[in-house]
C-alpha cells in the first residue's frame, strides 16, 4: 500500500509544482502589467518621463532635495529605487489594488520573490521584487556596460531604446554562497531564494519583462536546463555587475546592442 502511495505521489506532485509555478508566473505577468499601466499614467501626467531613478552625488544632493524634497533618496545599483519611484507606487500603483500589500498579492514583487518582500511592508524601503531600470544614471558600483546604459538611463516612453524592457524578474547571481540561488544542499535561505522563478535546483527557469507598451513576455533562463550561471546560450543574459553581483535582464531584440 505504501509502496503504491508513493507511486501515486510522485505521479501528482510534479503536476501540482507545475500548476503552482505557472500560477506564480500568471500573477507575476499581471504585476508587471499594472506597473505598465501605472507608469503610462505617470508619464501621461509628467511630459512622457519616467519618475526620476538617478542616483545622485554629495555636490547633486541640495538640489535634489529642492526639487523633491526633504525626504529625498536616490536610486542605484539595478534594485534600489529612488523617493521619486516611491511616491509613484503609492500615487499610481498600490493604492489601485486593495490586495497589493497581503501575503497573497504583493504588486511589487513577483510571488515568488519573498526575501524581497520584508523590505516595503511600509512602503520605506527602494527595494522591491523586481528589477526596475529606467530613469537611473551611473553610480561608483554599478556596470552596465554589458546590456548598455540606454536600457536603464532612459529618461521617457519612446526614443531609441523604446523596445528595450522597462522590468523584470529578478535573475542574479554572486559566488558567496550564502547568497543568489544555490546548486546542493545547504542553502541557508531555503524557500526563500534571491532570484525569482526557480527551478527545484534553484537556478532560475525564466523571468517576465515587461516592455513600454505594456505587453509582459516570458523568456526563458536557459536553453539546456543546465544551471549554470556563465553558460553562453541563456537567453536570459548577462546585463550588469554590482560588486562580486551579477544581474541577469538582457535579452535579445533586433536593434539593439
Amino acid at each position: 500500500m505504501v509502496a503504491v502511495i508513493a507511486i501515486i505521489m510522485s505521479i501528482i506532485l510534479p503536476t501540482l509544482w507545475r500548476g503552482r509555478d505557472y500560477a506564480h508566473r500568471v500573477l507575476c505577468a499581471t504585476n508587471q502589467h499594472n506597473w505598465g499601466a501605472g507608469l503610462r499614467s505617470y508619464a501621461n501626467d509628467n511630459r512622457g518621463y519616467f519618475p526620476d531613478n538617478r542616483f545622485a552625488t554629495l555636490a547633486e544632493m541640495p538640489a535634489r532635495i529642492a526639487a523633491y524634497g526633504p525626504d529625498y533618496r536616490y536610486g542605484l545599483h539595478i534594485s534600489w529605487n529612488s523617493s521619486v519611484v516611491q511616491k509613484f507606487w503609492k500615487q499610481y500603483l498600490v493604492e489601485n489594488h486593495s490586495t497589493s500589500k497581503t501575503d497573497e498579492h504583493d504588486v511589487l514583487n513577483c510571488p515568488t520573490q519573498k526575501w524581497h518582500q520584508v523590505n516595503d511592508i511600509n512602503l520605506a524601503g527602494g527595494l522591491v521584487g523586481y528589477f526596475y531600470m529606467p530613469g537611473r544614471s551611473q553610480d561608483g558600483d554599478t556596470n552596465y556596460s554589458m546590456a548598455g546604459t540606454g536600457w536603464v538611463f532612459k529618461e521617457k516612453f519612446g526614443g531609441q531604446f523604446t523596445a528595450a524592457p522597462i522590468m523584470s524578474d529578478m535573475k542574479q547571481w554572486h559566488p558567496d554562497p550564502t547568497w543568489g540561488w544555490f546548486f546542493g544542499p545547504g542553502y541557508p535561505k531555503a524557500g526563500s531564494p534571491i532570484s525569482s522563478h526557480t527551478r527545484r535546483t534553484g537556478e532560475p527557469e525564466g523571468g517576465n519583462f515587461l516592455f513600454e507598451d505594456v505587453h509582459v513576455t516570458w523568456y526563458e533562463s536557459d536553453l539546456t536546463g543546465d544551471p549554470n550561471p556563465m553558460e553562453a546560450n541563456e537567453i536570459m543574459q548577462l546585463g550588469c555587475t554590482v560588486g562580486g553581483w551579477r544581474q541577469y535582464y538582457k535579452i535579445l531584440i533586433p536593434g539593439l546592442p
